[in-house]
């Protein structure tokens, strides 16, 4: 089966493999690419989200690729399927094809924003409704977007289908943890201020080391290191020698912080989470994370000294973290419901 992917990633070719990379961020030719190496008899072309000037200005805007749409247009037909990971990356082939009378070959959006982040303006659900209208169906990562879908999309063939990682490629180290500092990491949709906030106003006695911003309303202190983006090597010995993770994720109402919530407990790390929609589907509370009420300092701040003060239920919580990812998380669950979805339900 031949396969379009528009992802809004980039996506680097190389000739030899780069553990630098994500599963994801990388094609290595000869090697089948991300979690269609599951799928039987693929070949897999991208267009991923790489820009050119004026179109980059235009989609910065409206978060939509124009340039990769444009070009999947123009080339879509010489598929068997196509699949858009985000409906940023989905938006304008199916409208093209929708005012062009076009189904064939079919389109599936992995939705991870939830279409325009359920945001239920009259003038852009109008808009959708007559853009999905070429779509052949919708995975979704995050429960909580079924009420939209069943409001405003009914009749799009759908199907909730948690995010998946690879526990080969987040695992522990070998190496001894040193567990000198806390991490929190993620360049988006992440509440740090109330995270920064607990830190400085209780005098926690351990660095905090936070990968993913550096711009604050106020001077941080010594006790606070922030680094703005890291590779994936370094992002791994950040969470290997971190005694537990904290991942501040913002309250939205579609998939946000799976990624880097799968991540650390693959690597059998003890994570505070915002209980939030885009993480509630993945977790039980006291089990394999602590849940946290959104912006409540005083619920984080009470996680952390309970982890601080108990390595006894840092190490059982971290363990049972990593063996709930590899029951029911990983890319290669993933990759078969997504395939069987397709292939018998659509």
């Amino acid at each position: 089966m031949r396969i379009l992917f528009l992802p809004n990633f980039n996506v680097v070719s190389l000739q030899i493999d780069d553990p630098k990379f994500l599963p994801a961020n990388k094609n290595v030719i000869g090697n089948p690419y991300w979690f269609f190496k599951y799928w039987p008899k693929t070949i897999v072309e991208i267009i991923d989200s790489t820009s050119i000037m004026p179109f980059s200005i235009v989609e910065k805007k409206l978060k939509i690729m124009i340039l990769q749409q444009i070009k999947s247009f123009l080339k879509n037909k010489k598929f068997e399927l196509i699949i858009s990971h985000s409906y940023n990356s989905g938006f304008g082939l199916s409208l093209f094809r929708t005012f062009f009378g076009e189904s064939t070959p079919p389109h599936i959006i992995i939705d991870v924003g939830c279409l325009n982040g359920q945001n239920e303006n009259p003038f852009q659900i109008k808009i959708l409704q007559y853009a999905t209208k070429s779509l052949s169906g919708i995975v979704y990562h995050s429960k909580i977007n079924e009420r939209f879908y069943e409001k405003y999309f009914s009749a799009i063939p759908r199907k909730f289908i948690p995010y998946g990682e690879d526990p080969e490629f987040f695992k522990p180290l070998t190496s001894v943890p040193t567990e000198k500092y806390v991490l929190s990491f993620g360049y988006a949709k992440r509440d740090y201020e109330t995270l920064i906030n607990v830190w400085i106003k209780n005098k926690i006695g351990i660095p905090l080391v936070i990968v993913g911003k550096t711009s604050f309303k106020y001077s941080l202190p010594k006790q606070i290191k922030i680094f703005s983006r890291v590779n994936i090597l370094c992002l791994k010995q950040l969470i290997h020698n971190s005694k537990f993770v904290i991942l501040p994720i913002e309250n939205e109402p579609y998939s946000t912080g799976q990624m880097s919530l799968l991540q650390s407990m693959l690597m059998e790390k003890a994570v505070i989470v915002n209980s939030v929609p885009g993480i509630i589907d993945y977790v039980e509370d006291g089990k394999n994370v602590l849940l946290t009420k959104y912006k409540s300092e005083t619920d984080l701040l009470s996680n952390v000294n309970y982890l601080m003060d108990n390595p006894s239920e840092r190490s059982r919580i971290s363990k049972n973290a990593r063996i709930t990812v590899i029951n029911n998380f990983t890319e290669k669950i993933m990759s078969e419901r997504i395939f069987n979805f397709i292939k018998y339900e659509l």
